[in-house]
């Protein structure tokens, strides 16, 4: 979803307001369980809905 929406993992961590190194390992599958604000603050960040992330 991030590359579809033109977003790099710099710049997505940058609109989200997380640490760099955050987007690489949420789509690392299985490498972090993100806390809800954080996946709600990517999912702000990309402009879709929860339920689209999911």
């Amino acid at each position: 979803m991030r590359e579809g929406r033109g977003r790099s993992r710099e710049r997505l961590a940058e609109e989200a307001g997380i640490a760099v190194g955050t987007p690489a390992r949420l789509e690392s599958e299985g490498a972090i369980r993100p806390g809800f604000i954080t996946v709600g603050t990517v999912a702000k960040a990309l402009e879709i809905s929860l339920d689209e992330l999911f």
